[in-house]
């Protein structure tokens, strides 16, 4: 009897792996996703710009007030990525679409950010597209919708469907 579950589970495990690695992919887009409702949400509610940050050489990307020194902010959020992901902020950032002089794009040197600002708007100045890629290729994109006010999840997969 216990060598039938010993074979049951050697033969199970190749598809459990996937399946779990395939769910921390899944999962770290959708907190992805939530830092941008919660963005634009404590945005509004304070009256404050608000930074979704992205560091893709550490792994790391989080949401904070524009201009806080760090640490200062209690109600920061830092999170890494799992081992498997690697984080990719796409260099495309949205061009103003009036001729406002107060317009406050991140300078190109700057990490890469999403900014939410107070009115319920997404600053000019944001990525379009962020990609979360697993090491067998598979990526999900957070991407800016075609209204421009808010982000929602793509799904691709390198690997053929059959």
């Amino acid at each position: 009897m216990l060598a039938l579950l010993a074979i049951g589970a050697s033969l199970s495990a190749p598809r459990l792996a996937t399946f779990f690695r395939g769910r921390t992919l899944e999962n770290e887009a959708r907190r992805l996703l939530s830092l941008t409702h919660l963005g634009a949400a404590r945005a509004a509610s304070e009256g404050k710009p608000v930074s979704l940050w992205l560091d893709a050489s550490s792994g790391r990307y989080g949401l904070s007030l524009v201009g806080a020194a760090p640490g200062t902010d209690p109600r920061a959020h830092v999170f890494s990525l799992d081992a498997d992901l690697a984080l990719e902020a796409s260099p495309d950032r949205r061009e103003p679409t009036h001729a406002d002089p107060t317009f406050l794009a991140s300078p190109p040197n700057a990490t890469p950010n999403i900014r939410f600002e107070p009115d319920g708007t997404i600053e000019p100045g944001s990525l379009l597209r962020v990609t979360l890629r697993q090491r067998d290729d598979t990526a999900i994109d957070l991407v800016l919708t075609a209204h421009g006010l808010r982000y929602e999840l793509l799904r691709h997969d390198a690997r053929p469907r059959s």
